[in-house]
């Protein structure tokens, strides 16, 4: 297959380049102008690239099929522009032993999308019993994570740095102190009183990302990765653990960099995220990290929920939003249009940089990279409408919201997994 007539994101390239890719048995082939073929596929000068990498998204199966199921979240994450999805363990039963990893992992084999597991730190992410950490790795697995269960003592941290730095494994750690607030629920701030709870304080973030980093310099082991960060001291700290040489990486999610806690007043329970959506500075510095390389990849979060228990009062709805479908339109709307990033640079934290931090041998149109390819159009508008998502979960704070950017086509080893029909 020869796709042409494309704006190619091309590695090492500051702009767009004009041209044509060619696709055999699953691989990029090559890539240039004029290419020839038999088989055609005219881009009509869109934007052909790397499919996007998230490298932290809740799939719900087993145990939240009511939520989301391999099949219905892949589908979503294709719609999206995602080729390769990472999977949080917070599961019943969870990746915490062999059989259960190769169940799961026989499981996700339903999506159309490729899924690697996360493999949980401890016995049913419940913070007291470790899991299988060497016996996971035998069987393949290399990122570990309790997800929203923050690693509780000292002690555990230090032993999972080092059980999993054993083989060279990355550690994503959810950075919440929950003994400085007791319901939660949103950032504590100017909205508390309106929805009847304390709020989580920006403290519980940064206070423990603090804690890991100086466990860290002490105990190196394994790669440190920080999952969603929404705070502008949590910023700083990263950037000061890089500068030290701390192998520490970071993420953010869309809805952190385009949101603040005002968008809780018309959305309400829709916009309940953990970590919460805080203040404009907070936004601000989010971006910032973005721009100057302190936070590396961007991710989803992605988190279908069934509808009701997003209907219940703010202390009790569930957290997460769904976020596949609207990650790029987020990125292009509220980055590149607002001049923050390039396209270049958006689409490369998308996609180049999360294969990096993986240690994947994707992300890149280049020979012999497998075509995981995402086509886009960075120009076209679109109001989002929550009953219009392919998730399962139409958890979005986003309702009737103008947006820019649409994925067109997203091809996982040179098969189109999904056309945009409209």
């Amino acid at each position: 297959m020869i796709i042409k007539n494309a704006h190619l994101l091309l590695p090492e390239k500051e702009e767009l380049f004009f041209g044509d890719v060619k696709i055999s048995d699953g691989l990029i082939v090559e890539w240039g102008t004029e290419l020839q073929g038999e088989e055609i596929f005219d881009a009509e000068g869109k934007v052909l690239a790397p499919g996007f990498i998230d490298l932290h998204v809740h799939m719900r199966e087993p145990g939240g099929e009511h939520k989301g199921t391999f099949e219905s979240e892949g589908m979503a994450a294709a719609a999206g522009g995602f080729t390769h999805v990472f999977a949080m363990p917070n599961t019943r039963p969870s990746p915490d032993t062999k059989e259960h990893y190769k169940m799961i992992k026989e499981l996700s084999k339903k999506s159309p999308v490729p899924v690697t597991l996360y493999g949980s730190v401890t016995c049913s992410i419940a913070g007291e019993t470790f899991s299988n950490i060497e016996g996971l790795h035998e069987e393949g697995c290399h990122f570990f994570t309790d997800d929203g269960a923050p690693i509780a003592t000292d002690e555990q941290m230090i032993e999972a740095l080092q059980r999993i730095g054993a083989f060279g494994g990355l550690l994503a750690v959810h950075e919440e102190e929950k003994s400085l607030f007791t319901i939660g629920a949103i950032h504590r701030g100017k909205y508390i009183e309106d929805f009847e709870v304390d709020g989580i304080p920006s403290e519980a973030e940064w206070g423990m990302i603090q804690r890991d980093i100086d466990l860290l310099e002490k105990h190196p082991g394994a790669r440190l990765h920080l999952c969603h960060l929404s705070t502008k001291e949590a910023v700083e700290m990263v950037q000061e653990a890089k500068a030290k040489g701390l192998r520490v990486s970071a993420e953010v999610c869309p809805h952190h960099f385009s949101m603040t806690e005002e968008v809780l007043l018309q959305a309400g329970t829709l916009a309940k995220v953990n970590p919460p959506i805080r203040e404009e500075e907070d936004r601000q510095a989010l971006i910032e990290g973005l721009k100057n390389g302190v936070i590396d990849v961007i991710v989803t979060d992605h988190a279908p929920h069934e509808e009701e228990s997003k209907q219940l009062p703010m202390a009790q709805a569930s957290y997460g939003l769904s976020g596949f479908e609207v990650a790029f339109a987020l990125g292009n709307t509220f980055l590149v249009d607002e001049e923050e990033l390039t396209l270049v640079e958006l689409l490369r934290l998308m996609s180049e940089k999360p294969a990096e931090l993986a240690e994947l041998k994707e992300g890149r149109i280049e020979k012999g990279y497998p075509a995981n390819l995402v086509l886009l159009d960075p120009e076209e508008e679109w109001t989002l409408r929550r009953r219009e998502l392919v998730s399962m979960g139409k958890n979005t704070p986003l309702e009737g919201v103008l947006l820019r950017g649409r994925v067109k086509a997203t091809m996982i080893k040179g098969r189109w997994v999904y056309e945009d029909a409209r």
